[in-house]
């Protein structure tokens, strides 16, 4: 199994769900302040914030 660690510049961010692209370059995650981010991957700055979830995430959909 392949490990990958990155840094995303994102506090207190309490991640409960995480997906990668499958190039490795994006990354999305679920977190407690009800968002789902798009990363990028490489630089771990946020592309994208999608909001609107009424509860904590805890689910990332992979391809």
């Amino acid at each position: 199994m392949l490990e990958r660690v990155i840094q995303l510049d994102y506090k207190d961010a309490g991640i409960n769900a995480y997906a990668f692209s499958p190039d490795g370059r994006r990354a999305l995650t679920g977190a407690n302040d009800k968002t789902v981010r798009l990363w990028d991957a490489e630089a771990g700055h946020c592309l994208r914030v999608l909001k609107g979830h009424t509860e904590s995430v805890w689910r990332g959909v992979q391809h």
